[in-house]
């Protein structure tokens, strides 16, 4: 079973306690495995910048905003799969015309239709949603929390099942993921 998203892996130790309940934690290590193809899993279709209404504002990010350095941090990425599931990171440098290059991070959020687009211009970060959400705002608490927990690493996490619940928690944290 796909437990995780797309932009970190990790390995999974499970302990049968009983025939329909076992507990389990993840290595720290990042492991990298080929995902499983199922007839279950259902495939949502990808929006473009292109395809979607693009909110009023543009919000211009001071140097020491948490976005968009810590979408090179793992740890954080193993947090916000969890709690954004299904989201994806495109990454992209455009080249302009003039010889100058844009950076750009795009998060995906699939489920909802509605992507945060992250662009650098003259060393400066600005952070633009597209689509109906409130894709920015989630990502702010998302970032409090993660933050507010002490930015906990992979190890951390704990996975707990019974029958066919499935529950991820982690300190005060606790997320059913079935």
């Amino acid at each position: 079973m796909d437990l995780q998203g797309p932009l970190t892996s990790g390995f999974l130790i499970l302990e049968k306690q009983s025939e329909s309940h076992a507990i389990g934690h993840f290595l720290n290590e990042p492991l990298h495995f080929m995902p499983l193809i199922s007839g279950y899993i259902k495939d949502r279709t990808i929006p473009t910048i292109n395809t979607l209404p693009v909110q009023p504002e543009s919000i211009c990010l001071l140097n020491n905003h948490f976005y968009p350095a810590s979408l090179e941090n793992r740890t954080f990425l193993w947090f916000l799969q969890w709690m954004l599931p299904g989201c994806r990171l495109i990454r992209q440098t455009l080249r302009k015309k003039d010889g100058t290059s844009v950076k750009s991070i795009q998060i995906v959020d699939t489920e909802h239709q509605t992507i945060t687009r992250f662009r650098e211009e003259q060393e400066q970060w600005n952070a633009s949603t597209f689509g109906e959400t409130k894709l920015w705002e989630q990502l702010q608490s998302i970032a409090k929390v993660f933050t507010d927990m002490g930015r906990p690493e992979p190890q951390d996490y704990a996975i707990d099942i019974k029958g066919k619940s499935i529950a991820l928690s982690c300190k005060s944290l606790r997320l059913h993921i079935s």
